[in-house]
């Protein structure tokens, strides 16, 4: 039993992947604030309030969301929804970084949107793929990995956009960072992970 709990632990440390490129584009507009401030510059006072719209449009839609979430969980199974969430994760930020690119806020703000329906929700099928996968006495190690690796993409994030912004000298190019290399790497990992041990582990 013992081989069996490390054995998912490693599966639970690939999945969790997902969450650094999650929680890395979750807080990239806040530290990108100043260099936004500046290539939207036109926008003059409107920009703060733009600018809060970027967190308001990912935020309150998930005060509901969640809830369908799980729903949606329940009836096509964890395995189907974490793919779901993953894609529209990764589909919003790669909008949200054409926005940015071609100076357009509106287009921007729907990537947070799409971003924000995947966003939370993923968080639901995390932890319900950790309950299913360990026992009672066993889920505060995974729980604790899942919150550690979230928690490693905020600071990669606060540590890494600012010194690419002053280094290369292109606004947007944090933003394609966590698009390409992040999230897209997380979503390709999910769905390797989910083809290898499609008949190994249900889920």
């Amino acid at each position: 039993m013992y081989t069996f709990s490390i054995f998912i632990l490693k599966r639970e440390i690939q999945f969790t992947y997902i969450k650094l490129g999650d929680y890395y584009c979750i807080d990239n507009v806040g530290v990108l604030h100043d260099s936004l401030k500046i290539q939207f510059s036109h926008l003059g006072e409107n920009f703060e309030y733009y600018f809060g719209l970027l967190y308001s449009l990912y935020s309150m839609p998930n005060i509901v969301l969640p809830f369908f979430g799980g729903i949606l969980i329940m009836k096509y199974g964890i395995r189907t929804m974490y793919m779901v969430f993953g894609v529209l994760i990764l589909i919003g930020q790669f909008i949200f970084s054409i926005g940015c690119q071609y100076y357009s806020m509106n287009i921007m703000l729907l990537g947070r949107i799409i971003f924000g329906l995947g966003g939370e929700c993923i968080n639901i099928c995390q932890n319900a793929m950790i309950v299913k996968w360990f026992f009672k006495s066993e889920l505060a190690l995974p729980l604790g990995l899942a919150l550690s690796v979230s928690r490693l993409g905020s600071v990669l994030n606060d540590v890494a956009s600012p010194k690419m912004i002053n280094h290369v000298l292109i606004i947007n190019f944090p933003n394609l960072f966590s698009y390409k290399l992040l999230c897209l790497s997380s979503n390709i990992n999910c769905f390797v992970k989910n083809l290898l041990f499609v008949n190994l582990i249900e889920i």
